[in-house]
């Protein structure tokens, strides 16, 4: 693991020298930026200190808090377990070594592309706050229990709150935000009957043949008359 961004007092240095010269040496440069000190003897006592005080629980570190690389390094070297939000603090913990049974994915809300990151690299344990939450882990994680789906008298409507805007009744599956519905031969006036109502757009239509079709459509007359055919 690489520590040569960390900077070590000698001698009689403490943080206020190291301050004082930073200072200085801005002030020869010309430079008014300001900078932070991290002082990583603290991180290691507080660290240290939790697993005297609390030796069966093991502290996760919330990346989110700090991620700085000499922060994460100076506490995977420790050996704390590691709070990740997101694929990128996820890819982060990991390019220190961390071993991914170190780390949690703990975010309230998760993409499905960072499921499936957290499934291929190995993350398996996560979080989650509500059932919805759940079904989308199920759904994008692999290690999850089966589940059985049963079914339900369901009535579909579009989204625009209009009367007419009643699609059909079915008998669906436990559904999950996002989801689709598919259903074929909707029928007469589907597509004349939708509505802009409350602002809503209508349902794009999308026209499909087969290779076969379109072979025998070139060959009609009344379409021969109508188009140019190649």
């Amino acid at each position: 693991m690489d520590f040569s961004d960390i900077e070590v007092l000698v001698g009689s240095g403490t943080i206020d020298s190291f301050i004082g010269e930073k200072i200085v040496g801005r002030a020869m440069a010309g430079s008014q930026v300001p900078f932070y000190v991290c002082d990583l003897d603290e991180v290691c006592e507080k660290h240290l200190r939790w697993r005297n005080l609390l030796p069966r629980a093991t502290p996760f570190y919330a990346v989110k808090c700090n991620d700085t690389p000499a922060v994460l390094r100076t506490l995977a070297a420790l050996g704390t377990g590691f709070d990740c939000a997101s694929k990128r603090e996820m890819e982060l913990v990991l390019s220190l070594g961390v071993s991914p049974d170190r780390i949690i994915y703990a975010h309230t809300t998760k993409p499905a592309s960072h499921l499936r990151h957290a499934r291929a690299s190995g993350v398996d344990t996560m979080t989650f706050d509500c059932e919805d939450e759940l079904d989308k882990i199920a759904t994008f994680h692999p290690k999850v229990v089966d589940r059985s789906e049963p079914m339900f008298q369901a009535v579909v409507w579009g989204p625009t709150c209009a009367a007419v805007d009643r699609l059909q009744d079915a008998l669906l599956p436990k559904l999950r935000v996002g989801d689709w519905l598919l259903s074929d031969d909707m029928g007469a006036y589907t597509v004349v009957m939708a509505t802009h109502f409350n602002g809503f757009e209508k349902a794009e239509v999308y026209a499909v043949l087969s290779a076969q079709g379109w072979e025998k459509l070139k060959f009609c007359e009344s379409f021969k008359d109508s188009a140019h055919v190649e």
